[in-house]
């Protein structure tokens, strides 16, 4: 918190106004950069210009929280330094004037059609149902965003650094994972400092990628309303909205790489072109906008970045991003060919180097601190451990997570599963299309079009070769959208499979997948393997929104009010002044005010879901440890369980940590497992718990009281994620039965009288 939040944060006012009015202030310092730079453009296409925009300020908060997490300046720099940086740079290097801008380089008859709006329609519809919930309600557990995304972006802005934070009880490797997109997560926490936008984080990130992909459709040839429609159809698969309204980060990769392929195509159509240099002629490039000589650079650089964000945004990126950075750089190098070969080595160096720069910062950290950059992965070279790691491959196959390669009926479920048996045909009949007429292509956008497609390709075929993990389908759901070019291209080229494409799309977001060959829970015929499921709901039932409708529901209500007035409202956006676009402005926003209502109500009534999640196992326990922290906040201690992030409370005014069971207060896992012998550096599954190998009371009590620890909670451990965790009977860690045994250090405030197997909490006494 700054001194300026600080001071205002004193004054008498209700919590959410405070939280808000700081949010008001952040938003302030990104006005004042805009308006300053209003007179600058990176581009004479105005959709390009906005996306070079937006990607710029995502580089420069990243950036900005990896330098200022670094030297533990995040909480008094992040406020006022991202918008600063981007206001800068916007400045020095966007020389298009406002005048210069046009859209001449649309396509003939790119105006938005309906079908294209019916489209846009379930994207705003699938908004609205998932939106909601997750802005208002408790992180819902569900995948990664409570075990380490959120902790971590809480911890890191409570701490105001980049300090290493143990999970031993879930995904213990997270702290060594590449961590740009919980950067993002941090600087959203700093605007209310709690959870609300942080949340809803990658919502962003998702009306970004679906705007890209229709930057690139028309780059590539398509028209604005095919673009859009290809997009929607990316944006509703399934996994993709339903992962995007959670605090994971496959959202956000997807996004990054989705800008780093979008500014290299148009760098390198906009390149000047010639028979010597270009097989394909120079035809294509004719089309597209001339700007000043440096955007062509810049479009480079921010490609490359972009790139280097994805990759350092999840420990998958080392399988996707550096074959696309490699393709780059050999497009690069045949293109300056004509050039010295001694400046070859230099060529790909700045390359490359560019690339790195937003992903360097982790593997630094891992370095200096475990000298792997990869850790935990040993690095090994022809038998020979170059940097050492917990396990090798064969142990990841121990996974839950794990299917084997041999099971190609699994790999076809995930594919159907994830784009809807409805949907797939549509992309298979634009392949098909696109290799009966672009073998030979005529152009460089026609070849840009196939290159994308065989790229989404090799990105399904990269996920099932090289991750084990291959139950986790949102790994490959960038390469999907690659696919949108060719899709655009054949609506254009056919008008009955464009409304193919939109019926399919509607099918898909308004109906069960399976229907009309199975109903809601039971397989359809094309099941191909049981580790799979294919029962997956629609995201905006119909039949379910009739019904509420029909009783009047404030959330339905809302939702057709806020869809309604979103579509009157862009057919109407060329006219500014049209009291149709005013009113229909005013009927989304009185609509989006009517599902955050509802969504309130509907907390309300049920009493649960809001300060903490619909999750049996702990509820009893979260409620009755609000009510004893409620009133003063409190330095806790976990154990057992790896939803710390609950225990922080809904304003995170509780400071919680791990505390170690042995003589070394400050050990991280790294530090247990490198201090052991060279031989014994391996474990045999994939949840080490090397920092509970040895325990000792005396210690781990010493621990606490360094720390200034107030409450320890202790839950039932999980033994998959970690054998050496359960202690007891009941599957306790070994804390209940230390604080147990000594009443007069600990005493029980909750669980043993209310026979609460699942957890217990305990005062430290003094």
């Amino acid at each position: 918190m700054t001194p300026l939040t600080a001071t205002i944060a004193q004054i008498p006012m209700s919590p959410a106004i405070a939280r808000y009015g700081s949010a008001l202030l952040w938003l302030l310092a990104w006005v004042i950069a805009a308006v300053w730079t209003r007179r600058s453009r990176w581009s004479t296409d105005r959709w390009l210009d906005l996306a070079l925009s937006l990607q710029t300020a995502s580089v420069c908060v990243v950036i900005t929280a990896q330098v200022t997490g670094a030297f533990e300046a995040m909480r008094w720099t992040l406020p006022w330094l991202p918008p600063l940086l981007f206001a800068i740079v916007k400045h020095r290097w966007a020389k298009v004037s406002p005048g210069e801008l046009t859209t001449a380089s649309d396509p003939p008859g790119s105006g938005v059609s309906w079908l294209a709006l019916l489209a846009v329609s379930t994207v705003i519809l699938t908004f609205g149902r998932l939106f909601p919930a997750s802005l208002l309600g408790a992180v819902k557990v569900v995948s990664d965003a409570p075990i380490y995304h959120l902790y971590f972006a809480a911890k890191w802005w409570l701490a105001g650094s980049i300090s290493w934070i143990p999970i031993p009880f879930g995904e213990n490797a997270a702290p060594y994972f590449p961590a740009n997109g919980d950067l993002w997560f941090t600087y959203l926490v700093g605007w209310t400092n709690d959870l609300t936008l942080a949340k809803v984080g990658q919502v962003p990130f998702w009306f970004f990628a679906g705007y890209l992909i229709v930057c690139l459709c028309r780059t590539l040839g398509a028209s604005v309303s095919s673009g859009i429609i290809a997009a929607s159809i990316w944006m509703t698969l399934s996994p993709l909205a339903l992962f995007t309204f959670e605090a994971n980060v496959d959202t956000i990769f997807a996004a990054w790489f989705l800008a780093s392929v979008y500014f290299y195509v148009e760098y390198d159509l906009r390149r000047p072109r010639d028979t010597a240099s270009d097989e394909s002629g120079s035809q294509a490039s004719s089309v597209v906008p001339i700007d000043t000589p440096a955007i062509g650079c810049f479009l480079l650089v921010q490609s490359l970045l972009a790139a280097g964000l994805a990759w350092g945004t999840k420990a998958p990126g080392l399988v996707f991003v550096p074959p696309w950075v490699a393709y780059v750089t050999i497009r690069e190098l045949r293109q300056r060919r004509a050039g010295a070969v001694r400046s070859i080595p230099l060529q790909i160096s700045a390359i490359w180097a560019v690339t790195v720069l937003p992903v360097a910062f982790w593997w630094v950290r891992n370095v200096l601190a475990t000298g792997n950059p990869l850790y935990p992965l040993p690095v090994e070279f022809g038998g020979i451990t170059l940097a050492e790691g917990w396990y090798g491959p064969d142990v990841m196959r121990l996974s839950p997570y794990y299917i084997p390669f041999q099971e190609w009926r699994a790999g076809a479920d995930q594919l159907l599963a994830v784009t809807d048996p409805r949907v797939l045909p549509v992309v298979l009949i634009a392949m098909i299309w696109w290799g009966g007429r672009f073998m030979k292509p005529l152009s460089a956008r026609d070849r840009w079009t196939g290159v994308l497609a065989i790229a989404g390709l090799c990105t399904i075929a990269a996920f099932w070769f090289l991750i084990p993990y291959r139950t986790q389908q949102r790994f490959f759901l960038h390469g999907l959208a690659l696919f949108a070019p060719v899709t655009a291209l054949c609506m254009d080229r056919f008008r009955a499979y464009k409304a193919l494409g939109v019926t399919s799309l509607c099918l898909h977001a308004f109906t069960t997948q399976g229907w009309p060959f199975a109903t809601m829970g039971n397989e359809p015929p094309w099941d191909f393997s049981p580790s799979i499921p294919n029962a997956v709901p629609a995201l905006v039932p119909f039949a379910d929104v009739l019904a509420r409708l029909l009783m009047v529901d404030t959330k339905t209500i809302g939702l057709l009010l806020l869809t309604f007035g979103c579509i009157v409202c862009w057919r109407f956006r060329a006219v500014a002044k049209n009291r149709a676009g005013f009113f229909a402005s005013a009927l989304a926003v009185t609509g989006f005010a009517l599902l955050l209502i509802g969504e309130q109500r509907g907390f309300e009534r049920s009493g649960r879901g809001q300060r903490f999640p619909v999750f049996p196992d702990y509820e009893r326990a979260w409620n009755a440890f609000e009510s004893i922290t409620k009133s003063s906040p409190k330095r806790v201690a976990y154990s057992g369980t790896n939803l710390a992030i609950y225990l922080m409370g809904p304003n995170l005014a509780n400071w919680v940590e791990y505390v170690n069971v042995n003589d070394h207060g400050d050990f991280m896992p790294h530090d247990y497992h490198l201090a052991l012998p060279p031989d014994n550096r391996r474990w045999t599954d994939p949840r080490p718990t090397w920092e509970r190998l040895e325990t000792d009371y005396d210690a781990w009590l010493k621990n606490l009281r360094s720390k200034g620890i107030e409450l320890v909670v202790v839950a039932r451990a999980n033994p998959n994620e970690g054998q050496a965790n359960p202690h007891d009977r009941q599957g306790f860690p070994i804390e209940r039965s230390w604080m147990d045994a000594h009443p007069q250090q600990f005493r029980p405030v909750y669980g043993a009288r209310e026979n609460d197997r699942e957890m217990r909490i305990y005062e430290v006494l003094k």
